[in-house]
């Protein structure tokens, strides 16, 4: 590899001949000075990532993975530059840059450059003769030293909102190819997979609702109370998610179906509701909702004869902040309060009786929430289903999906801990 015993031949990529561009790097030094002057940006980044004179990489791939990679970090692009052959074709000296390298349009026209000739780009960022730029020469076999880094950049880069949309973060990696594909072999691997979806003007996602085989067979057998859980909301597209939640016969919660909404309006839970009819067929016998108005309107249209009742969790978790943790955590209001709400004994009469007194006895009488919670007290209490079969399957399912709320975080259908056995009778293990 040395010049007295090689003569190298000149070879280029992105139709940059080498010449002209040693020619550049010549004036850079000197004119790109002048102009980068009063604006310097230095990518700020660990410096464990940051490429250095005399490292050496194994192979030309891995030298441009690394800078790739710290140009993924710090917000720019980079692209393979001109590069110096041997007589056998073999690469000898390799140039990286920053995409934005090399002369821009506008400004060799306006120089005047008859020779310069312009081409058409497939990104919108201009070029704007940044002089940040990585060199490399062949060192042993396969390796590449670098020999000159220039860090530098004439330009900002991408904020971190932006940096997602960088050439480099615009591809996807082995493995998530590798999960698209298998998701999409769900559909012709499992037939009972069903979806519905919806985009914009814009070919943007806006509804989504899509249930699997186990999820529709889990239906067939608890369908009959279900729960619509709109409090969750995802974090990079600010949609939210809404899933179609019942309770098997562990009494434990168990999701039957997702869906993506764009917002919580009347016109999306009524798709929502639509597209569940469309994929279960069967109609459950109770919906359970927070006290969500538009929900609640989408409910009555979609589904006029099922019966829709409140979360008694999350109405009576609202009390602290209505009436004052410290009131609430000190006084004996809510352990007064919750034999009359919670209790499967007590008539209607009773409970209405028993609620008056405790309100007026705390002197709450005036408060203007607990009126309107007494005016829906139909919708929540148990005392006025009590001839309802599954009264006691609407009390378990608002606690077990508040539970799975505010505790687990996350959907479960199950966990894995086994109760203390009493005997050591293998029927009671299996049991468990």
């Amino acid at each position: 590899m040395e010049s007295g015993t090689e003569h190298p031949t000149e070879r280029t990529m992105d139709n940059e001949s080498v010449t002209a561009e040693g020619n550049r790097e010549a004036s850079l030094d000197v004119e790109v000075q002048d102009e980068i002057q009063p604006n310097i940006w230095i990518p700020p980044c660990n410096e464990e990532i940051k490429p250095y004179k005399k490292q050496v990489f194994p192979y030309l791939d891995t030298a441009f993975e690394h800078y790739e990679h710290y140009g993924r970090e710090c917000g720019f692009n980079v692209r393979r530059s001109t590069e110096k052959t041997n007589n056998a074709g073999k690469t000898i000296l390799k140039y990286f840059v920053c995409s934005r390298a090399g002369p821009n349009d506008d400004l060799e026209s306006a120089r005047g450059n008859s020779s310069y000739k312009h081409r058409n780009r497939k990104t919108v960022s201009a070029k704007c003769i940044c002089p940040a730029k990585l060199s490399l020469r062949a060192v042993g076999e396969n390796s590449f030293l670098v020999y000159k880094f220039i860090e530098t950049h004439n330009h900002p880069f991408a904020s971190k909102s932006g940096m997602q949309f960088l050439r480099c973060n615009r591809s996807l990696t082995d493995f998530h190819q590798h999960f698209i594909v298998d998701a999409d072999i769900q559909l012709t691997s499992d037939g009972a997979f069903k979806y519905e979806y919806e985009t914009d003007s814009s070919n943007r996602l806006t509804r989504l609702f899509w249930v699997d085989g186990i999820g529709r067979q889990n239906y067939e057998v608890f369908g009959d109370v279900v729960s619509f859980d709109a409090t969750y909301r995802t974090n990079r597209y600010n949609m939210v998610f809404v899933p179609l939640i019942g309770i098997d016969n562990h009494w434990k919660s168990v999701t039957f179906a997702g869906a993506l909404l764009e917002s919580e309006s009347s016109e999306n839970f009524t798709w929502y509701c639509e597209s569940y009819k469309k994929i279960f067929g069967k109609k459950p016998k109770c919906i359970i909702t927070d006290q969500c108005a538009a929900m609640k309107i989408a409910i009555e249209n979609c589904f006029p004869l099922v019966k829709h009742r409140l979360c008694m969790w999350h109405i009576m978790k609202k009390l602290p902040a209505k009436l004052g943790t410290l009131f609430c955590v000190e006084s004996p209001f809510m352990d007064k309060l919750n034999k009359f709400v919670w209790s499967d004994h007590v008539t209607p009469t009773e409970f209405e009786d028993g609620w008056n007194e405790v309100i007026s006895e705390f002197g709450l009488s005036d408060n203007k929430w607990l009126h309107e919670m007494f005016d829906l007290r139909k919708s929540w209490i148990p005392a006025y289903f009590n001839d309802e079969p599954m009264v006691g399957l609407l009390r378990t399912t608002s606690s077990a999906i508040e539970r799975q709320r505010y505790n687990n975080k996350k959907l479960n259908h199950a966990d894995d801990i086994m109760p203390r056995p009493i005997s050591k009778k293998k029927i009671e293990t299996d049991a468990a």
